[in-house]
């Protein structure tokens, strides 16, 4: 997999980064991105936006260069094929600078308040800070694939959590140290934070009506994820209790 970038390197590293895969958003990524200007300018911290394109079909990839020549804080990274999101956002966390990464997809359909809100848990000492998703539609099958699936990660990790597939999360960048140990979960990096982490929190966040197309999926696309994702959770189970018995 070919990737182009990150461009416009600062020497200062960033507090936060921000990772925001993309892909064919022509119409839609600069109004979002610029909702994020005011929101930057109250955090009090050094921050960067990585905009990771996932092998656009339409004018994107311009776009993004475009905003990565024009903004300092933006940089780009674009992948030359379409490997999906996952993939997008793990090559986001390896370009990543800032010590603390938050994720969110690239319509931005959320309340923008509950950026510093999700931020301040980390900075606080929890390792993820997840957004459960209140209000909004998702379909039907996705919200039946996250039902079965919550068993799963209730067993996988030690802290609560009731909307693990959200794409609105805040993790120290730490976290993700571990992940070449566990290749499966290359395509899950949201998951794999909710999973890797000790100390996590579960904060309520707003979100619209899923309209973009980053957020449809086919049924077929949604298949493969939940039998990935349920591949993966197994087989963390599987090596986690390897490990405890190897260290008895």
């Amino acid at each position: 997999m070919g990737v182009s970038g990150p461009a416009n390197l600062n020497k200062a590293e960033p507090d936060v980064t921000f990772v925001i895969p993309t892909r064919n958003a022509e119409r839609h990524l600069a109004k979002s991105c610029s909702r994020l200007g005011p929101v930057l300018k109250e955090l009090g911290l050094s921050c960067e936006i990585v905009l990771v394109d996932d092998g656009s079909r339409d004018s994107t990839p311009v776009l993004l260069k475009c905003m990565g020549d024009t903004h300092p804080q933006v940089r780009a990274i674009l992948l030359d094929e379409h490997k999906g999101k996952g993939r997008a956002v793990v090559a986001g966390i390896r370009g990543a600078r800032g010590r603390i990464l938050f994720f969110a997809d690239d319509d931005l359909e959320f309340d923008l308040s509950a950026v510093q809100v999700l931020i301040q848990g980390v900075v606080a000492g929890a390792d993820v800070v997840n957004g459960q998703r209140i209000g909004g539609r998702r379909t039907f099958l996705r919200r039946a694939a996250a039902s079965l699936l919550l068993p799963l990660f209730r067993h996988c990790n030690p802290w609560e959590v009731s909307d693990p597939t959200s794409p609105v999360k805040c993790a120290e960048k730490a976290l993700f140290d571990s992940l070449e140990n566990y290749p499966w979960f290359g395509a899950f990096p949201h998951e794999f934070a909710i999973v890797m982490a000790r100390r996590g929190i579960q904060v309520p966040v707003r979100v619209q009506t899923e309209r973009t197309t980053s957020s449809r999926f086919s049924l077929w696309a949604l298949v493969r994820e939940f039998l990935g994702l349920t591949y993966a959770l197994v087989r963390l189970s599987l090596s986690k209790k390897r490990e405890g018995r190897g260290t008895r």
